[in-house]
């Protein structure tokens, strides 16, 4: 068996439904995905359900935006299988707001050189739980604009316009993921330098899992990775980050895998957490 288990949709900001997603992980052969859409678990029982019908294990979770106090830099948690969620969803939840009164801004200055409303957007978003911006250049290509998501006019709003959001910081939202039951995954420790903060969190037994193949994982960076969950007994995963086209460099579903041992290792160590 095998699978990938870092996959978004179009519920943040992935540019294919559940539905398609589930089709596209059969397609390439996987036996198992995760569904872990930035800061919403909208469309993860979609997944489930459809994967069910169809053959496909589909794990449920979601990737939490956060950031690191002591050196400033953003970190991302995956947490798969939560069951209390309470606590969980006022976390992310006020992260998607946070998100969307950022996006305005940025909307309201492009608006000033293009015929682009913040409606515009939100159509182009479409069923997302959030305005991200893909969904800002979607709009722009639907006028004529561009002719990509990541077009160099792209880069020059997101470049030059304040895009700030207030994320909430790593150690509190690890604690929240530990108390919903879930499985707590650091996510690619390379793509934000968070190899020592990886060491930290696995020291204090905040995390059970790390993403050990990851595009963003540099070879260095697995070697110091197998370290970690060598010290601390961690479950090591790979995803391939899918977004489907709203990426700006192409990797699709299972570029990075997680082998089948891996997964029942995964859960059992969510059902040890629950007993």
């Amino acid at each position: 068996m095998i699978g990938d288990m870092h996959c978004h949709t179009t519920m943040s900001d992935g540019s294919t439904s559940p539905e398609m997603l589930v089709q596209y992980a059969l397609d390439a052969g996987l036996d198992f995905i995760a569904v872990t859409d930035h800061d919403t678990m909208a469309g993860a029982q979609t997944a489930v359900n459809i994967g069910k019908r169809k053959g496909l294990k589909v794990i449920p979770g979601v990737e939490v935006s956060t950031y690191d106090a002591k050196t400033g830099r953003n970190v991302h948690l995956l947490c798969y299988m939560p069951r209390k969620t309470e606590k969980l969803e006022k976390l992310i939840n006020n992260t998607l707001k946070e998100r969307n009164e950022a996006i305005k801004k940025v909307v309201e200055e492009i608006s000033k050189e293009y015929p682009i409303t913040f409606e515009d957007v939100k159509k182009a978003a479409g069923d997302a739980q959030c305005i991200y911006r893909q969904h800002v250049a979607r709009a722009l290509m639907e006028r004529g604009y561009t002719y990509s998501v990541f077009s160099d006019l792209n880069g020059k709003f997101f470049g030059n316009i304040p895009y700030q959001v207030n994320f909430p910081e790593v150690w509190e939202a690890a604690e929240i993921i530990n108390q919903t039951g879930g499985v707590c995954c650091l996510a690619h420790p390379g793509r934000y330098d968070s190899l020592e903060l990886a060491w930290e969190l696995a020291k204090a037994g905040k995390i059970q899992a790390i993403e050990l193949s990851h595009p963003a994982n540099s070879e260095s960076d697995r070697a110091e990775i197998e370290k970690i969950i060598k010290e601390y007994w961690l479950v090591p995963l790979g995803g391939s980050d899918y977004h489907g086209y709203y990426i700006s460099y192409p990797h699709p579903l299972g570029t990075c895998t997680t082998p089948g041992e891996a997964l029942d290792a995964l859960l059992k160590v969510r059902e040890e957490l629950n007993k």
